[in-house]
């Protein structure tokens, strides 16, 4: 995310879960403005009071689903993380996203049917693939990969 640390625009974090990645996108870069979206109640009631605990002026808990979700100024990043497939994802990111905007896909593993996958999704939605950062996490030593798309 240091990458887009520069952001103007909305992110939108979908599918939060407990508020992961946004409430660390939120506390490192303050100058964002960050929306939670999740679809169980419970989940973004957990959100919102972490917000509030954690004093975050910029970030908010939104309920609702990314399908019917619509936010009132198109984002520029749009973070998605153990939602669904990356075609799936990727056609759940768009709608939320101004041209140009970006969609980081949060991945275990990524294999080049995935990646073919995910291209031919993208030519048919107006999105390609800008890169793909590969990382060891710090604890477990896990592979994980994060899969940039812009949209067109």
């Amino acid at each position: 995310m240091a990458a887009f640390a520069e952001s103007l625009g909305p992110v939108i974090d979908v599918g939060t879960g407990a508020g992961f990645p946004g409430l660390p996108a939120a506390i490192a870069f303050p100058h964002w403005h960050v929306t939670l979206l999740d679809g169980t109640r419970k989940k973004i009631a957990f959100v919102r009071e972490a917000i509030a605990a954690l004093a975050l002026t910029n970030a908010e808990g939104v309920w609702s689903r990314v399908e019917t979700f619509r936010p009132p100024t198109p984002a520029n990043l749009v973070l998605i993380r153990a939602v669904t497939q990356p075609a799936t994802a990727l056609a759940y990111a768009l709608p939320l996203l101004g041209a140009g905007g970006r969609v980081l896909l949060y991945r275990g593993r990524w294999s080049a049917t995935e990646a073919a996958d995910l291209q031919r999704a993208g030519d048919r939605l107006g999105a390609r693939i800008v890169g793909v950062q590969e990382f060891v996490t710090p604890l477990s030593q896990g592979q994980r990969h994060v899969v940039c798309c812009e949209r067109l």
